[in-house]
């Protein structure tokens, strides 16, 4: 994956929903490149819009998983929905 949107992708896991606007400045490129990256990102399912806070001039976009993992064998991601929504196994003592 290009390197700008795993650095895309991550900012708006930590920092929540963002436009492409907003993310230029933070990532400083052009909002012209990073409209282009989030659509990428959006084709494959790793973000999505959030239609409640855009406007029509305004797209405000956010992730759709916690995390990607990258299986070793094959580099191919395997999303994982939520790490809160996992049952947490415990050993019994």
């Amino acid at each position: 994956m290009h390197p700008d949107r795993l650095r895309m992708l991550g900012l708006l896991r930590v920092g929540g929903p963002a436009t492409a606007t907003g993310l230029a400045e933070r990532m400083d490129l052009n909002s012209g490149a990073t409209s282009y990256h989030l659509r990428q990102l959006a084709s494959y399912g790793f973000i999505e819009a959030v239609d409640e806070l855009g406007t029509q001039r305004e797209r405000w976009w956010r992730a759709r998983h916690d995390a990607t993992l990258y299986l070793a064998t094959t580099m191919a991601p395997l999303v994982l929905p939520s790490f809160r929504a996992m049952p947490v196994r415990r050993e019994s003592t």
